[in-house]
């Protein structure tokens, strides 16, 4: 008969990871980052990004001030390719190396959390999940921002278990890096405030400390807070008009994209199979069987177990804030920034899986993984960003001293200027283009060009003995600018070549033969 009195042995704590076998999977998932990283044609962001990057410190300050994006990234980007260079592979080496350090720290979280089964389980998910390896390989801060996502899990679980002031203002430092990285880490560190304060409500001493960690990252935060808000008020970047407007696909396509279910159509076995491992998962993490009193049948109870709930609450939250805000005003796009929230979702799958009995949960992690296999050969073998690469290559071989190469919109010269090294004569439509302004901050000027302005310019460039124009336009539905240029173009020169690469069609003009004088 067991002593009323004793006190009952605490809780065992899950078993560790090993060192080496993370390590292992670390290098594992930078070798899959690593493959095939220069496959891909640098397009705009990148470009954009990487140019803004190896502008001299005054000038990418003066820049980003001016524009939406947050410093920190531009800042270790630049240092970055001041050792390595700026070829494609090395400047996504920094995503991929990004990424593949999130791995084994999501297992960590994961096993924290729940156990070491789960850990393992979260890790496969997300080192096969082709939404993370997709950021994983692109030269932007994505890879990062999930990375820091997933520190703010793990710092705050800590934190709410020891209480202790280094815990405490380890989340106030990823914090602010977080908001420093890009902006929807203010939204991940917001659902994990708001997990935390749901978890500590009955802890005043502890929910002060969440207090003081709060004030301390946005005290850091505080510099570029004036730019962060003009910059919104201003709709520049991501207030800007390409965003979707509020609509219930906002969250099947964000369920997708977390679940590595959006590579995959309708008609695929695949996309079944994975849906119907993830509903699983989700009925192991909301329900558990309870054996019934006096030898009653076992039933079934909702009961999400403590960590659950913390990782629950901060995903939901956390995506709850900028979805709310697209009802009023568009700043969310599922396909890129629902990254700040995968490391939560696919610890969550984890712990869903972690209380199936085991069959039923090894089961469902190798569908899973096959379906997101699926999705690494499409990513690999198919799937193509842009094709500004071979524009610039064929730019390259085509241009003559006196040829005038027009972008239209402007913004469509950075990818292939990335490439071209000898940079031709060029002109932006409706603005002017990057290059024209290398010496100036493009963010805080916006000339725009009227159709007459630029039909009186091509006019003058006709008095050239071997003038031609070399058209580069985007190709796409919303673009309002480039078919009047073109008709524009064409009442005064004659196309003769025409060449695609998706999403840049680039056409070459020459000049139309003087016609022959009226016979009376």
């Amino acid at each position: 008969m067991t002593d009323p009195t004793t006190t009952p042995p605490p809780p065992a704590r899950p078993a560790a990871l090993h060192p080496l076998a993370l390590l292992g999977l670390g290098a594992a998932a930078l070798l899959l980052r690593c493959h095939a990283l220069d496959r891909q044609s640098i397009w705009y962001d990148e470009a954009n990004g990487i140019r803004i990057a190896l502008r001299a410190l005054p000038d990418l300050f003066s820049e980003l001030t001016a524009d939406a994006s947050p410093p920190l990234y531009y800042l270790v980007l630049h240092a970055w390719t001041a050792l390595l260079g700026q070829h494609e592979f090395a400047v996504r080496a920094l995503s991929a190396l990004a990424g593949a350090a999130t791995i084994p720290l999501i297992a960590v979280t994961a096993r924290r959390l729940f156990s070491a089964r789960a850990g393992w389980t979260a890790a496969i998910l997300a080192a096969l999940s082709p939404f993370h390896l997709y950021y994983s390989q692109e030269a932007r801060m994505y890879a990062i921002l999930a990375g820091l996502a997933t520190l703010l899990l793990y710092l705050g679980d800590r934190a709410a278990r020891h209480d202790r002031g280094r815990d405490w203002a380890g989340l106030a430092i990823t914090a602010a890096l977080a908001a420093y990285t890009h902006h929807y880490g203010l939204f991940a560190t917001a659902g994990v405030a708001v997990a935390l304060v749901l978890r500590l409500r009955r802890r005043t001493a502890a929910l002060q400390h969440l207090a003081a960690a709060l004030a301390a990252a946005a005290l850091l935060y505080l510099p570029w807070l004036p730019f962060a808000i003009r910059s919104q008020l201003q709709g520049t970047a991501i207030t800007g008009g390409w965003l979707p407007p509020f609509s219930i696909q906002l969250l099947t396509q964000t369920l997708s994209h977390l679940c590595s279910l959006h590579m995959l159509t309708f008609r695929s076995p695949f996309f079944w199979l994975g849906s119907a491992a993830v509903a699983i998962a989700l009925a192991g993490l909301v329900f558990r069987r309870l054996r019934g009193p006096n030898g009653q049948p076992p039933q079934w109870r909702c009961r999400l177990t403590p960590g659950a709930a913390y990782v629950a609450t901060a995903l939901i939250a956390g995506l709850a804030l900028p979805i709310a805000i697209s009802a009023i005003r568009p700043i969310y796009l599922p396909e890129r920034y629902a990254i700040a929230f995968l490391p939560a979702a696919v610890i969550l799958l984890a712990a869903g899986l972690d209380r199936l009995p085991t069959a039923w949960c090894r089961a469902c992690t190798a569908a899973l993984a096959l379906t997101a296999a699926v999705g690494l050969l499409w990513h690999f073998s198919y799937m193509r960003k842009s094709d500004d690469r071979h524009a610039a290559i064929f730019l390259a071989e085509t241009i003559r001293d006196d040829d005038l190469v027009l972008f239209t919109p402007h913004w469509t010269a950075v990818a292939p200027l990335y490439y071209l090294k000898e940079l031709p004569r060029q002109t932006g439509y409706p603005m002017r283009t990057l290059e024209e302004r290398q010496h100036r901050n493009e963010a805080l000027e916006r000339e725009r060009r009227s159709l007459p302005e630029m039909t009186a310019s091509l006019e003058q460039h006709r008095q050239l003995p071997h003038a031609r124009v070399i058209l580069v336009r985007l190709m796409a539905a919303w673009e309002a600018d480039a078919e009047p240029l073109q008709q524009a173009i064409e009442q005064s020169w004659m196309p003769t070549a025409r060449r695609d690469f998706p999403p840049l069609s680039i056409t070459i003009y020459e000049k139309m033969p003087p016609h022959p004088p009226e016979t009376p």
